[in-house]
């Protein structure tokens, strides 16, 4: 199973939703060539929008991302604007290669996966 890591967190709501439906279109990508992913962007904000007392930020879901992250064989990291400052995608920099996994990083204007090999 792959894990999508991906920016999220800013102040301006209209960034933090069009990362969301970025994620969200490479989750359906990965999906439709039919890989089994996850994405913590895509579950959690659906579950913000619907449960406004849970936090948006990744100390709120820290231990959630980490649980998860350690279910999954392998890392797509998806670029998106804001990726090298995340505390969040650091977090699971940190924790994917303390599990040893593979870690692919993917630009977002193209999700076509051209070098499967991994990023030490």
């Amino acid at each position: 199973m792959i894990y999508i890591a991906s920016p999220y967190s800013d102040p301006d709501v209209e960034v933090r939703n069009k990362r969301t439906l970025e994620v969200t279109k490479y989750a359906g990508f990965l999906h439709g060539r039919g890989d089994i992913a996850i994405s913590p962007i895509v579950y959690g904000h659906a579950l913000v929008r619907v449960t406004p007392t849970l936090g948006e930020d990744i100390y709120s879901w820290e231990r959630f991302c980490k649980a998860l992250l350690s279910k999954c064989t392998s890392i797509d990291l998806l670029m998106l604007e804001g990726w090298k400052d995340s505390l969040g995608i650091k977090m699971e920099l940190e924790k994917a290669k303390a599990l040893g996994m593979c870690v692919r990083f993917i630009r977002p204007e193209d999700y076509l996966i051209k070098d499967d090999r991994c990023v030490e």
